[in-house]
């Protein structure tokens, strides 16, 4: 349970008038460690993260550039935030409500210690919350393996939006995710993944330069990046070569048959390649 005290006159006004966003921030501060500091072997999932939680709930009153801090429940929405902070451990959890474009957002930071979370952002259905927060968790913690086993000076994080059944103004939603995306002052940074385009990046970046996959520049820093699609296609490809010639002594995929679960942005992209071989 969470209680907001607001001012006597802004009493007698509908809370309607003011509430703009809530934000939400749940963080494991004391989860440090270099990803790559593990017990044991590199692909194990035992990280000797300690855990010490701390909660803060911030809603902005934004028509009154008014901001009150209050201590909030670490239950949301049947989501016990704790239970999954032992199984899914985290350096951060932030939430981003925006009612008058239906934006629900998370992002999680997993890790930040070779240097700013990177990672896309997911505009995706999901059946609950609690499927959204496991999903930003799990994809933010790979994130983490996958910069610090190519030694690019970035942590791991994920934003993961859940999809309203009506999304009335497409760029006014993902403006407004810049909007969360430059409230943590650099902490996290985003891309494209499953549901966004190269244009939703060019939405964010209107509000926040800590975004990539961008077609256009709007900041003396932006990244153009772009569709990030045909490399991380290509990155597979050369995977299932490199399968192919270990397991079956072949140079070439030619004469096999493939299996591709999915022609997202990735998938098409990588049938396309396929279709060369």
């Amino acid at each position: 349970m969470a209680c907001l005290l607001l001012p006597d006159e802004m009493e007698k006004r509908p809370a309607s008038d003011y509430i703009y966003s809530a934000k939400v921030k749940f963080s494991l501060r004391d989860k440090l460690q270099d990803p790559r500091q593990k017990r044991g072997d590199f692909d194990t999932d035992e990280m000797a993260y300690p855990v010490r939680f701390n909660a803060l709930c911030e809603v902005a009153l934004m028509k009154e550039r008014v901001t009150h801090s209050i201590l909030g429940s670490a239950t949301s929405a049947g989501v016990d935030i704790f239970s999954l902070a032992d199984t899914l451990p985290f350096h951060d959890l932030h939430f981003w409500v925006d009612n008058r474009t239906g934006l629900q957002a998370i992002v999680s930071i997993d890790n930040t210690v070779l240097g700013p979370a990177i990672g896309g952002c997911r505009f995706v259905s999901y059946p609950s919350t609690e499927a959204a927060i496991e999903d930003a968790l799990r994809l933010s913690h790979s994130m983490s393996l996958k910069t610090a086993i190519n030694h690019v000076p970035f942590g791991g994080g994920k934003a993961v939006i859940l999809k309203p059944s009506e999304v009335k103004d497409r760029p006014a939603l993902f403006r407004s995710l810049g909007e969360f995306i430059e409230s943590l002052n650099g902490l996290y940074i985003t891309g494209m993944d499953s549901g966004t385009t190269l244009e939703d990046m060019n939405n964010i970046a209107q509000k926040t330069r800590h975004v990539v996959c961008t077609s256009q520049r709007t900041g003396e820093h932006q990244s153009l990046s772009g569709d990030p699609s045909p490399y991380t296609a290509e990155g597979v490809y050369q995977g299932m070569l490199a399968a192919a010639k270990f397991k079956l002594n072949r140079d070439k995929l030619k004469g096999l048959t493939v299996a591709i679960q999915g022609a997202g942005h990735v998938g098409y992209q990588l049938a396309k390649r396929l279709a060369k071989a």
